[in-house]
């Protein structure tokens, strides 16, 4: 849910003290290595968040990952004791950017549960920096080479791909907005089926538009975060703020519903969710953004996410439940021929986007 590069550009590790390493150099390998086992991780724990969807609700399961966070984070971040005090008006610019990524986290966990973890992060992996550049392309608001019209064309391409050819052939025995989900997925596939578009092309379109609207979220939260003292204080208040926000709902909905995953099978993957997903891949990427070059964070990180991906929905076999627990009958959103060609479009796009192109440019497009 997180930015790449640019939402550590704030001082957020004491950058101005620590100088990035020359990619020629060998003391860049121990962060790459670093990096990309940390994006596998984050995949798994993706792939264990799509499981859990299968018997708890969106937003119980979005509040429970965003309390685990904020019982992580804040102990570790102090935001309440260091740093400059928090006005009243600071708070208010605090609580309105929480409940921006409250809708954006939810449309990204509601995207995750209608398409599958492998289309999720085909379409939220994207780093902010590849994406203004291909947009760039179009709009001529960034300069335009060979190689960059190339990779926006393969990155559109790649989404086309997904709109239109990739047809999911996994077959829904108990239709998935059945009595376990909540109000939001009772709208969403009422609007799809009034509509006749299918679930997961449904959810491409949702994550796409998160995704834009995580981009302007990423934008503001780094002016944002110059007020607070750094982008670690921004994301600790901001997530413990999205858990009181979402609190009131989770606890209806709680209450009005059956959780079908016992309790004591939840809480190791849950606990997994929150570590790999929310708190290590933020943590090591803030580390690797000081260190790295931009267009190489955004390219791995990227790249390896959509490998990592590809590879876990080939051997993916629901390790989140054991036997004896009851699992709603959904979609498996098996991989197709489009997916595939999707993932390569976009790898391809990612290399050619980021290519020679320096780590202010993607800032000044959006500006």
């Amino acid at each position: 849910l997180f930015s790449m590069e640019d939402k550590y550009s704030d001082n957020l590790l004491h950058s101005r003290h620590i100088s990035r390493i020359d990619p020629s150099s060998g003391r860049v390998a121990p962060y790459v290595i670093t990096l990309v086992i940390v994006k596998c991780l984050s995949c798994f724990g993706l792939f264990l968040a799509y499981d859990l969807l299968r018997g708890v609700p969106v937003v119980l399961l979005l509040f429970l990952s965003t309390l685990g966070s904020s019982l992580v984070l804040l102990p570790l971040q102090r935001p309440f004791s260091s740093g400059k005090r928090l006005t009243l008006n600071l708070w208010f610019k605090i609580l309105r950017y929480s409940f921006l990524a409250a809708i954006v986290s939810l449309m990204w966990m509601t995207g995750l549960s209608l398409c599958g973890p492998l289309r999720t992060v085909l379409l939220f992996q994207h780093s902010d920096m590849a994406v203004l550049a291909a947009v760039g392309v179009f709009t001529q608001a960034a300069p335009l080479g060979p190689s960059r019209f190339r990779g926006a064309v393969l990155f559109f391409l790649g989404l086309t791909t997904l709109l239109f050819f990739d047809n999911d052939a996994a077959t829904v025995i108990e239709h998935p907005e059945g009595k376990h989900s909540s109000e939001i997925a009772h709208l969403i596939y009422w609007a799809l089926s009034w509509l006749g578009v299918p679930d997961h092309k449904g959810g491409i379109i949702l994550l796409c538009c998160g995704f834009c609207l995580s981009i302007a979220q990423r934008s503001w939260g780094r002016k944002l975060a110059v007020s607070l003292g750094g982008g670690k204080r921004l994301n600790t208040l901001s997530t413990f703020a999205s858990c009181i926000m979402l609190s009131p709902w989770a606890v209806f909905q709680f209450a009005s519903e059956d959780v079908v995953v016992l309790w004591t099978d939840l809480l190791l993957p849950l606990v997994a969710v929150v570590l790999l997903t929310f708190v290590l891949d933020y943590y090591v990427e803030s580390i690797c953004s000081n260190r790295l070059d931009g267009t190489t964070l955004s390219r791995l990180s990227s790249v390896t996410s959509f490998t990592a991906a590809l590879v876990l929905s080939l051997m993916w076999n629901h390790p989140a439940f054991p036997a004896k627990s009851v699992v709603l009958s959904t979609a498996e959103h098996a991989l197709s021929p489009g997916v595939i060609v999707a993932y390569i479009l976009f790898v391809l796009a990612t290399r050619l986007l980021t290519r020679n192109l320096r780590s202010g440019s993607a800032k000044a497009s959006l500006i």
